[in-house]
């Protein structure tokens, strides 16, 4: 009788676990999958928010051919983010006008 229950029982209560893992297992990837789809759609909203600024201030400032000393400063911080959200040279090259403004 134990036989019985040593040999099948226990093998099926192992089996039972495994797949129940198994399925914790998948259900918690889709999860974290799902996470880093948000997170990437946030980055990206993000570094469009902060290119879409940048453009317009760095306009502003150009049109009006200075720019103060807090305002290039505050001016570069938002260029250090967009750039670390993995924002490309197109911003870098009005950084640089905007930064060579006369200081009033």
């Amino acid at each position: 009788m134990w036989d019985f229950v040593v040999k099948y029982w226990v093998e099926f209560a192992f089996g039972a676990v495994a797949a129940g893992l198994v399925a914790a297992y998948r259900k918690m990837a889709v999860r974290i999958q799902s996470n880093r789809d948000t997170e990437k759609a946030i980055a990206d909203g993000m570094k469009y928010l902060l290119m879409f600024k940048l453009r317009e201030e760095g306009e502003k400032y150009l049109t009006e051919g200075r720019c103060s000393t807090e305002h290039k400063s505050e001016y570069e911080k938002v260029y250090t983010a967009y750039h670390a959200l993995g924002g490309n040279d197109t911003i870098t090259a009005l950084k640089n006008k905007v930064l060579q403004l006369p200081i009033i």
